[in-house]
């Protein structure tokens, strides 16, 4: 029997921590971080940091863009 080895790099990391992995990937994420606890440390300082920036900044995140921030504001501005 031949066990199949995944290779797993930091955008990895970030799509676990994001939640944006597959299911085979995300386990193969899991098993490497279970045998490696400074990694999956970090991955919990990630997700708290994620966490946070989520609080403090979704409720913007939909909000219109301002006028003076718009593509068209400056096509029609005389320069």
């Amino acid at each position: 029997m031949t066990t199949r080895q995944t290779s797993i790099d930091e955008d990895d990391f970030q799509a676990f921590v994001d939640g944006h992995l597959p299911p085979e990937k995300r386990r193969a994420v899991m098993a490497y971080l279970a045998g490696r606890p400074d990694e999956a440390e970090r991955m919990d300082q990630y997700r708290t940091l994620s966490e946070a920036l989520h609080l403090g900044y979704d409720e913007v995140l939909y909000e219109p863009l301002p006028k003076r921030l718009q593509v068209e504001h400056y096509r029609r501005s005389s320069w």
